[in-house]
């Protein structure tokens, strides 16, 4: 935990303008406790000043993240998957650093799909997504999964990514992701 913690307290300053970082968390995640966390995510980009579209892309990546880790972060002696998330509004955008402990087989999984959007054009992740949504069988069970395609709708790419060996086959797989700005 105190690891997590202190991840989170990296933040930035925009001097008078709002921004730095507007949300931080760091502990144990539950379905309630991420349903919580989007909705701060909401409160603190609505006191960003940012258009209604970029607070609904925000929340998007975010959900998106959180259930991703629920759904695969790595589950301690106690139970608990433990993750840290960070969201920043700095001139660049907002910005969302969050991680999670995964083992090695997962964090080369991961590490293979976000290369994979990466590289991806707006129309072919669109595309995809399409396609996973009409469940094409074109598709192969390796390629990310719709999730991961509306995340990289939803950001500018590349999307970051950084994996910290721990023991026991045990990383820390932190993202790093800027969320698209709204068209005004």
């Amino acid at each position: 935990m105190k690891e997590l913690q202190a991840l989170i307290n990296k933040g930035s300053d925009r001097g008078d303008l709002p921004g730095g970082v507007i949300l931080s968390f760091a502990g144990p995640i539950s379905e309630s406790s991420s349903k919580a966390i989007v909705t701060l995510t909401e409160n603190a980009v609505t006191q960003c000043g940012s258009p209604r579209a970029e607070i609904l892309r925000a929340k998007s990546v975010v959900a998106e993240s959180l259930n991703n880790i629920l759904n695969h972060g790595w589950i301690d002696d106690k139970g608990e998957t433990l993750l840290y998330t960070i969201l920043e509004c700095s001139e660049n955008g907002l910005i969302l650093n969050c991680g999670c402990f995964i083992d090695d087989d997962l964090s080369s999984q991961f590490e293979a799909k976000i290369n994979e959007v990466n590289t991806w054009s707006v129309s072919g992740l669109r595309k995809r997504s399409v396609e996973l949504l009409c469940k094409t069988e074109k598709l192969d069970g390796d390629q990310p999964g719709l999730s991961m395609i509306n995340i990289a709708l939803n950001c500018k790419r590349p999307i970051n990514y950084k994996v910290t060996k721990k023991e026991g086959g045990i990383n820390l797989f932190s993202v790093s992701m800027t969320v698209n700005h709204a068209i005004c």
